[in-house]
C-alpha cells in the first residue's frame, strides 16, 4: 500500500504545484460563475412571472430542476474534455522524460502504479467538483435548497468524475504523445455517452435492455433526480474498475516487452 500512496503523493503533489492546473481550475471557475449567474437570473425572472400570473398561488419553480440540475450537468459537459485534458500527462510525461522504464524496473508492481496515479487523477478531478459545489451552497444563504437531491446529484458527478478520469490515465497508457492521449481520453469519455444509442436504435427488448442498464446518461439522470440506487453505484465502480484493470494490463505489458 505505501507505493501506491507515494506514487498517489507524487502525482497529486505534480497537480498543485503545476501553474497549468491552476489556470485551468481558475478558467473552470471562472466560466462555471458566468453560466450559473445567468442560470439563476433567468430562474428569477421566470419564477417573478410565474408568481405574478398565478397571483400567488402555488409553490412557484422549482429551484433544483431549473437551476441546480443544470448547473450539475454543465458540469458534466465541460469534464467530459476537460478531465482527459488534466490526465494526459500521468504515463506520456513519464514516457517522454525516460524514467517509465525505470518505473516498471522498480520493486513496485503495476496494479501498484495504476492505483497510485488512478487515485490522483480521481482527487485533481474532485478538487474541481468540490469548488462548484461552492454555487448550491451561496445560493442556499437566499434560498431554499433540497439537500437531499442536491446531495445525490453530487454524488452522481463525483462518481461520473471518477469514470472520466479512469478513462483519461487509460487513455494516456497507451501512447506517449500528449495530444493522441487527450483526443482518445474525449472520445472515449463521449463513447460512454453514445452506447445509450443502442436502445433507441435496437429492436430488441434484451438488446434494449442492456443497452438501456449500459446507458451512463440513464444513471445520472437518476442521481440528478434524487434516486440513489445500488444498480446506478455498481455501474459506475464497474467503469471505473474496468478501465483501472485495462490500464494495468498495458502497463504490464510493457514491463514485459
Amino acid at each position: 500500500m505505501k507505493p501506491t500512496l507515494t506514487i498517489f503523493w507524487k502525482e497529486l503533489k505534480g497537480h498543485l504545484t503545476s501553474p497549468s492546473y491552476y489556470a485551468i481550475t481558475f478558467f473552470y471557475t471562472l466560466l462555471m460563475s458566468y453560466i450559473y449567474f445567468v442560470q439563476l437570473r433567468s430562474f428569477s425572472q421566470r419564477s417573478l412571472q410565474y408568481m405574478i400570473q398565478s397571483q400567488g398561488r402555488g409553490d412557484g419553480l422549482n429551484l433544483h430542476q431549473q437551476v441546480i440540475a443544470g448547473h450539475i450537468s454543465f458540469i458534466n459537459l465541460i469534464f467530459l474534455f476537460l478531465v482527459p485534458i488534466i490526465t494526459v500527462k500521468y504515463f506520456t510525461e513519464e514516457k517522454k522524460a525516460r524514467t517509465f522504464d525505470l518505473l516498471l524496473t522498480s520493486p513496485i508492481t503495476a496494479t501498484q502504479i495504476v492505483m497510485g496515479k488512478m487515485m490522483a487523477a480521481i482527487a485533481a478531478t474532485w478538487i474541481l467538483v468540490a469548488i462548484s459545489l461552492i454555487f448550491p451552497v451561496v445560493t442556499s444563504l437566499f434560498a431554499q435548497i433540497q439537500w437531499g437531491v442536491l446531495a445525490s446529484s453530487y454524488i452522481g458527478i463525483f462518481l461520473l468524475a471518477a469514470i472520466y478520469a479512469s478513462i483519461g490515465v487509460f487513455a494516456s497508457s497507451l501512447t506517449d504523445s500528449v495530444l493522441v492521449s487527450g483526443f482518445m481520453g474525449i472520445i472515449l469519455c463521449l463513447f460512454t455517452w453514445f452506447v445509450s444509442w443502442g436502445s433507441e436504435i435496437s429492436e430488441n427488448p434484451l438488446m434494449q435492455e442492456i443497452f438501456g442498464y449500459l446507458s451512463i446518461a440513464k444513471h445520472f439522470g437518476q442521481f440528478i433526480q434524487g434516486s440513489v440506487e445500488i444498480v446506478g453505484f455498481a455501474f459506475c465502480f464497474s467503469l471505473i474498475f474496468f478501465f483501472g484493470f485495462i490500464t494495468q494490463r498495458v502497463v504490464e505489458s510493457a514491463r514485459w516487452r
